[in-house]
């Protein structure tokens, strides 16, 4: 973020003036100089910014005061050091624990919004439109399989069929595409069917080079997946939230992360 840049910045140049008047303050007193360093580190500091973070993103808030902790207790360069660290472990926590959600249609006719987050989002009997905000690879590949088996276990009335809107997927390794084929083994033996919308060219290729493009249905838009189902099945009306709404916290992705790996749905 612009907070966190600036911050880098600031440190930066009291790093630059630390050493071009270092010959000058060779001979300070440590107690002096001390106070000097912890005084100009402490000014980094930006409570204001950091009220701003904890209001708008309390990630974002954690990754700061992470940082600014480290260059008050370990120095500036150490507490640098340790920002960066933290961040890293922040995008890797996200890439293995990404976020996911069942999608419903709002108001507008192509609108697909979680409805965890949005009341009025409608979904219909027996469909399941799951979004995957991550590149699928070996690290997650178990999340998605665990997330869809335990989605078409509890579908009440019975999942006919599951669209993963994989417009977020913007990689995915081999060992993704194994658990692509894994999950459409589940549908199978389920009785349900696995359509994919919005998938990235890249994405695609892996798909065709390795069968799945064979196995899965493909369109552009969330949108056209519903409307084929519901040609499929005239009779359906909608149906505003579903019982069991799709709230994942970071307990239950850890959960789906560390879960035994069974045969099938």
């Amino acid at each position: 973020s612009r907070t966190r840049l600036a911050g880098l910045g600031a440190a930066t140049a009291v790093v630059l003036t630390l050493l071009v008047l270092m010959p000058l303050i060779r001979d300070m007193p440590q107690a002096a100089l001390g106070a000097i360093i912890i005084v100009t580190a402490a000014r980094l500091v930006d409570l204001a910014a950091l009220r701003r973070l904890w209001r708008i993103r309390r990630t974002d808030f954690a990754l700061a005061a992470v940082t600014a902790l480290g260059v008050l207790v370990f120095g500036v360069l150490q507490g640098i050091a340790v920002g960066v660290l933290v961040s890293l472990l922040e995008v890797l926590r996200r890439a293995v624990m990404p976020y996911t959600a069942v999608l419903g249609r709002t108001g507008e006719e192509q609108a697909y919004r979680d409805v965890a987050n949005y009341r009025d989002a409608e979904t219909l009997p027996g469909l399941v439109v799951y979004r995957f905000d991550a590149p699928l690879f070996f690290a997650n590949a178990d999340v998605l399989r665990t997330e869809l088996r335990r989605l078409v276990t509890v579908g009440e009335p019975p999942v006919r069929q599951v669209v993963l809107d994989a417009e977020a997927v913007y990689d995915m390794d081999t060992t993704g595409a194994e658990a692509l084929h894994r999950v459409v083994d589940d549908c199978d033996q389920a009785g349900v069917r696995l359509v994919l919308a919005r998938t990235r060219t890249p994405v695609r290729k892996l798909m065709r080079d390795t069968g799945l493009d064979q196995r899965v249905r493909f369109f552009l838009r969330v949108a056209d997946a519903v409307a084929a189902y519901r040609a499929d099945h005239p009779d359906l009306q909608p149906a505003v939230r579903p019982a069991r709404p799709h709230r994942r916290g970071l307990l239950d992705r850890l959960r789906a992360l560390l879960a035994p790996r069974g045969p099938g749905i």
